[in-house]
């Protein structure tokens, strides 16, 4: 679901497909990102001036689901190496007693 939603962002600056409160919740987040942070606020006015201001707030949140969508995969590494090195430290628990 979240790379078939990445790729209607990068298409338009309408979302045509998918959870509508996600939808929403993401234009809603690229809208904010651009007002408060520095960043996105010149990523913005790079986009708005190209095209419509829409599509630019569009491509705000299409930044921000990459964001997420990298947190979520550094999360989910760092989790199997836990995951890895607990197994291991028990089942050398297991060896020594």
């Amino acid at each position: 679901m979240l790379n078939s939603l990445m790729k209607v962002l990068a298409l338009s600056s309408h979302i045509t497909q998918g959870n509508r409160s996600i939808k929403q919740a993401l234009t809603m987040s690229g809208l904010i990102a651009y007002i408060k942070d520095p960043a996105f606020s010149s990523f913005y006015n790079r986009i708005s001036q190209r095209g419509s201001k829409m599509k630019a707030i569009i491509a705000c949140a299409h930044k921000i689901l990459i964001l997420f969508e990298n947190l979520f995969k550094l999360r989910q590494r760092r989790l199997r190496i836990y995951v890895t090195d607990f197994v291991s430290f028990i089942y050398n628990l297991k060896t020594v007693f």
